[in-house]
C-alpha cells in the first residue's frame, strides 16, 4: 500500500506543467531584484549632498525673489513729447520725468515713488497729473487731467541717452526759437534739411509763443535719434503750404545739446506773407477737431 501511494505522487509531481521560457524570464533571483529595488547608500548620499547644499547657501530653502521687471522697463529719462490744453497744442515746457528701478522718480523737485499696474503708472506725489498711461512698449506716458476747466493732455517720451548705431555718429537735441517780421500765426512746422540732402533730417510742430515768434524742438527720444552733428542745415518753415527757407543751422563741432534764436528775413515780394494769409482764410471742416486745422477760420 505504501509503494502504491509513493508511485501516485510522483507521477502526480511530474505532471506538473514546465515554466515557458516566458515566465522564466520574469522571475528574477531575490537578491538582484532587492538591490535594484533599494540601491544601498544611494539615499543617504543624496540626503547628504541636499544637506551640504543647504548649510553652504540657506536661501537655497528659500523661493527665489522675483524682480520687478515693470521698474526696470519703466526705468530711465523721459521728457515732454506733446501738449495740448483745450485742443490747442501748446509748447512743452515742463522738465523731465527720472524714473529709477527702485520705483522711485523725480521731476525738479517733485520726487517720490511710482507703482504700475497694467498699463497704468501711478506717482505717489502728483497731485493734479493723476496716473499716466504708458504706450508704445513703454516708450512713452501721457498723462489726460483738467486743471482750470481746459482738459490738458501731456506725452512725455524716453530720452535716447546714446546712440548705438550710425558708426559712432553724434546727435544731439536742437532747440529753435524763430520770430518773423510778419504774422506768424500759421506756420505749424519747422524742417531741417542738410546741406545736399534730398531728405529731411527732421520736421516738428512750430508753437507760437509770443507775437509772431514761434518754438521748435527736435529730441532724442525713442523714435528718433536726434539731430546729427558735423553737418549744416537749412531750416524752413510750412504753414500747411509749400515749405520756405528762413536760416541755416550749423552743428560742425557740437557735442551738446544746440539753443538757437534766429529772425526770419523780411518777406520776399508778399510771397511768404501771401502763404501764411492764405492759410488763414482757410475754412475748418466741422467734422475735423479745429486744433487739427492750424490756422483756418470758421464761418
Amino acid at each position: 500500500m505504501g509503494i502504491l501511494l509513493l508511485l501516485v505522487a510522483c507521477q502526480n509531481k511530474s505532471e506538473d506543467p514546465a515554466p515557458t521560457p516566458l515566465e522564466s524570464l520574469n522571475k528574477m533571483d531575490p537578491e538582484i531584484q532587492k538591490e535594484i529595488d533599494s540601491p544601498p547608500g544611494i539615499k543617504s548620499a543624496d540626503t547628504k549632498t541636499l544637506e551640504s547644499v543647504e548649510e553652504l547657501n540657506p536661501q537655497a530653502k528659500r523661493e527665489p525673489q522675483k524682480e520687478n521687471v515693470a521698474s526696470k522697463t519703466i526705468a530711465g529719462t523721459y521728457r515732454c513729447w506733446s501738449y495740448n490744453v483745450g485742443g490747442i497744442g501748446k509748447s512743452c515746457t515742463s522738465p523731465p520725468f527720472v524714473f529709477l528701478s527702485d520705483s522711485t522718480y523725480s521731476m525738479s523737485k517733485e520726487k517720490g515713488s511710482y507703482t504700475i499696474d497694467a498699463d497704468q503708472i501711478i506717482l505717489s506725489e502728483s497731485t493734479i497729473r493723476g496716473p499716466g498711461t504708458l504706450l508704445e512698449d513703454n516708450r512713452q506716458i501721457r498723462f489726460t487731467y483738467d486743471y482750470n476747466g481746459l482738459q490738458h493732455t501731456v506725452t512725455y517720451a524716453k530720452f535716447i541717452e546714446e546712440n548705438i548705431e550710425g558708426g559712432g555718429q553724434k546727435y544731439v537735441e536742437v532747440f529753435l526759437t524763430i520770430s518773423f517780421p510778419y504774422d506768424a500765426s500759421g506756420i505749424n512746422t519747422v524742417t531741417l534739411i542738410a546741406k545736399g540732402a534730398a531728405q529731411q533730417a527732421g520736421e516738428t510742430l512750430a508753437y507760437e509763443v509770443a507775437e509772431n515768434t514761434v518754438e521748435a524742438v527736435f529730441r532724442k527720444v525713442a523714435q528718433k535719434n536726434g539731430i546729427a552733428t558735423e553737418k549744416v542745415y537749412d531750416i524752413y518753415v510750412s504753414s500747411g503750404f509749400s515749405p520756405w527757407k528762413i536760416g541755416e543751422l550749423d552743428l560742425r563741432g557740437k557735442t551738446g545739446d544746440v539753443t538757437l534764436s534766429i529772425t526770419a528775413p523780411p518777406v520776399n515780394n508778399g510771397e511768404e506773407l501771401q502763404k501764411t494769409a492764405q492759410s488763414k482764410t482757410t475754412i475748418c471742416d466741422p467734422t475735423t477737431p479745429n486744433y487739427m486745422q492750424s490756422g483756418c477760420i470758421t464761418e
